[in-house]
C-alpha cells in the first residue's frame, strides 16, 4: 500500500519500518497518500519520516480532542490524517514560504475551486513553483483547465486548525478578504461568470468574520457580494448583506 506510493523501492529493512508506520496511520488512505507524498518529496527514508512524524502527534492529538470533526474525537489517540497534514504544512513551510502563503489562503476560502487569481505571487513562474511544490505534497488538486486549485475536505479542515492553535486564523481571514477586494469585479453583466465563480469564496470568508465587524474592507466585500446578488436575481441573499 505504501511502497506503491513511494518512487524508490525499499529495502528490506525499510519494509519492516513500513509495516510499523502503516500501523501508525491506521491504514487511512489519506494519511499514506500524505506520507508517501512527503517522503518522495523530501527523499527522507521511512524511518526518519517516523521518526519525526511523532513530533507532530500532540499537535495532532489536540486538533481530535478539540474539533468536533476530528476521526477520532475524545480518544485520546492523535488522528494520523492530522499529524501527517501538520508534517507536511511544516515542510511546506521550510521549502517554499510562498507555497505555505497559498494554503492558508486557501483554508479561508471555499475549497473548490480556488482562482489561481487570488493567488498573488512577484511573477507567473514564482507562483508556478510554489503550486508545483503544493502539489509534489498532494496537498491540493490542480484544474489546469479553469486554473483554479482544490483542497480535501481533512486538508482544508487541519489547515484551519493550524492556524487556529496559533492565533492566525482571524489574520489570515482579514488576509483573504483584502485578495478577494482587490479581484471581485463590479456587477456589470459582463462580469457575471467572473462574480459568480468568486462569490462562493467571499461568502465563505465573510462568513468566518462576525457580522457586527465595521472592518472597512469587509463591509466593501460585503457591498459588492450583495450587489451581485441582486444582479444575479438571488434577492434574499442580497438583502442579508445589504443589511450588514
Amino acid at each position: 500500500m505504501l511502497q506503491t506510493r513511494l518512487a524508490r523501492p525499499l529495502a528490506n529493512t525499510e519494509q519492516q519500518e513500513a509495516k510499523h508506520l502503516l500501523r501508525k496511520l491506521l491504514y487511512l488512505p489519506l494519511a499514506i497518500a500524505q506520507a508517501a507524498a512527503c517522503m518522495n518529496t523530501s527523499g527522507m527514508t521511512v524511518q526518519k519520516y517516523r521518526t519525526q512524524l511523532d513530533e507532530h502527534e500532540e499537535l495532532a492529538l489536540e486538533y481530535s480532542g478539540d474539533s468536533s470533526k476530528g476521526m477520532l474525537r475524545g480518544s485520546g489517540v492523535a488522528d494520523p490524517a492530522a499529524a501527517t497534514l501538520f508534517f507536511s504544512i511544516s515542510h511546506v513551510r521550510h521549502d517554499n514560504a510562498l507555497a505555505a502563503d497559498y494554503l492558508f489562503l486557501a483554508s479561508c476560502v471555499d475549497r473548490k475551486d480556488i482562482s489561481l487569481e487570488l493567488l498573488e505571487a512577484a511573477s507567473p513562474q514564482a507562483r508556478e513553483d510554489a503550486i508545483k511544490v503544493l502539489d509534489k505534497y498532494a496537498l491540493v488538486t490542480r484544474r489546469p483547465a479553469e486554473s483554479a486549485l482544490d483542497l480535501h475536505r481533512l486538508v482544508h479542515q487541519a489547515l484551519r486548525k493550524w492556524l487556529q492553535l496559533r492565533g492566525q486564523l482571524i489574520q489570515w481571514t482579514q488576509h483573504t478578504i483584502t485578495q478577494l477586494l482587490r479581484v471581485f469585479p463590479n456587477n456589470d453583466h459582463s462580469n457575471r461568470s467572473k462574480w459568480r465563480r468568486l462569490l462562493p469564496h467571499a461568502q465563505y470568508a465573510l462568513s468566518q468574520i462576525p457580522a457586527n465587524n465595521d472592518d472597512e474592507e469587509r463591509l466593501d466585500l460585503a457591498g459588492k457580494c450583495a450587489t451581485t446578488l441582486y444582479s444575479d436575481g438571488r434577492y434574499e441573499e442580497a438583502k442579508k448583506l445589504f443589511v450588514q
